[in-house]
């Protein structure tokens, strides 16, 4: 798997303006060889493009916040302005994803990113939205499926 984002569940524009990578500090290079350093975990790709962006083709959602707090409607917003914005900076996410459940407890975080690991051998993407401060929130960023 090449990254994990995570994100709160507060509406799809709010959930994509908080994506943030794991604290990685790593240099994006993005068109005209201009660098974008992550802040916090999180880089501001607000006008920029990827140098040479990946191809995003199986990729999937793990919601840890409850279908209340988190509505599909919403989710599938959040996913296609995420599908959106993704094309637009180079690096298209295609096609809906190859897993989408909801999940709840800091105890279920690494049995499904095992079950992602172990099903889906081309997974290059987890999107991973997270209810707030919980004890799911500490797990997530934690957890590798090993």
């Amino acid at each position: 798997m090449d990254s994990i984002l995570t994100s709160t569940a507060q509406g799809a524009k709010e959930m994509t303006e908080k994506m943030t990578r794991k604290h990685y500090k790593v240099d994006v290079i993005v068109k005209n060889r201009t660098v974008a350093t992550p802040s916090h975990g999180v880089w501001d790709m607000r006008g920029k493009q990827f140098h040479t962006g990946v191809e995003i083709k199986m990729w999937a959602i793990a919601c840890f916040a409850t279908q209340r707090q988190c509505r599909e409607e919403i989710l599938k917003g959040f996913t296609d302005q995420l599908r959106k914005i993704s094309k637009d900076a180079g690096m298209p996410i295609q096609g809906q994803p190859c897993f989408c459940k909801y999940a709840q407890g800091a105890d279920s975080v690494e049995p499904m990113f095992r079950h992602l690991k172990n099903t889906y051998s081309g997974l290059q993407l987890i999107i991973v939205i997270l209810p707030g401060k919980t004890p799911v929130y500490a797990q997530a960023p934690d957890t590798q499926a090993q």
